[in-house]
């Protein structure tokens, strides 16, 4: 009995051992994007949104909506 209870426990913390390195593998993996990235406020809407470019000034749906009307404007789509 002693040595199912005892294997089921090192089975477990195994898997939780291995699950931790995948993470901190996957993390050291992207900490330099993940330093890059700030947290802005769109200047039309004013919803936060996430970037690592200091120049956009917009959030994605409101490029996304600016393209279409620019489309618009001078293609006449």
């Amino acid at each position: 009995m002693m040595a199912g209870i005892t294997g089921t426990l090192v089975n477990i913390v195994g898997k939780e051992t291995m699950m931790y390195k995948q993470y901190k593998k996957a993390l050291d993996r992207h900490i330099k994007d993940i330093e890059i990235v700030q947290n802005l406020i769109c200047q039309l809407c004013s919803k936060s949104y996430y970037t690592g470019w200091d120049a956009i000034k917009y959030c994605s749906s409101c490029i996304d909506e600016l393209e279409e009307e620019m489309n618009e404007e001078f293609f006449g789509e």
